[in-house]
């Protein structure tokens, strides 16, 4: 496992812990910070070898659909963090529960589809 890799899966179970609290205290602020922290480390895992950052940067030989796939779903989770958060702000608790909940499933499938896409598919050499 990648440090990359390793990374997403420590941000994706912060993202699930503070996804917990926040259905018992219904959006309270451990659980945004929390949740925000994953998100954060998520994004961070993608922007820091895009300014330099080697021990992050994945060497891939090549990309395929699914890797793509998952490159599309983790942008998605980001838009529909930013959009939970919103809805969090105004008090509509119902609608950011239902956005933390959609981003779990859409974040675990990203994950998975990345992964696959790395090592179980054959990658197509970069142009």
């Amino acid at each position: 496992m990648t440090p990359t890799e390793l990374i997403t899966a420590i941000a994706y179970v912060i993202f699930l812990i503070g996804a917990s609290i926040s259905f018992l205290t219904q959006g309270g602020k451990l659980a945004i910070w929390l949740l925000t922290l994953g998100v954060l480390l998520d994004f961070l895992t993608v922007a820091l070898p895009s300014l330099g950052v080697s021990w992050l940067k994945m060497q891939l030989a090549g990309t395929n659909s699914t890797i793509l796939a998952g490159i599309f779903l983790g942008i998605l989770v980001w838009l529909l963090f930013a959009a939970a958060l919103v809805f969090r702000k105004i008090e509509k608790i119902v609608a950011f529960h239902f956005l933390v909940i959609l981003i779990e499933v859409v974040w675990f499938v990203d994950f998975l589809l990345f992964l696959y896409g790395i090592y179980k598919f054959p990658l197509s050499p970069l142009k």
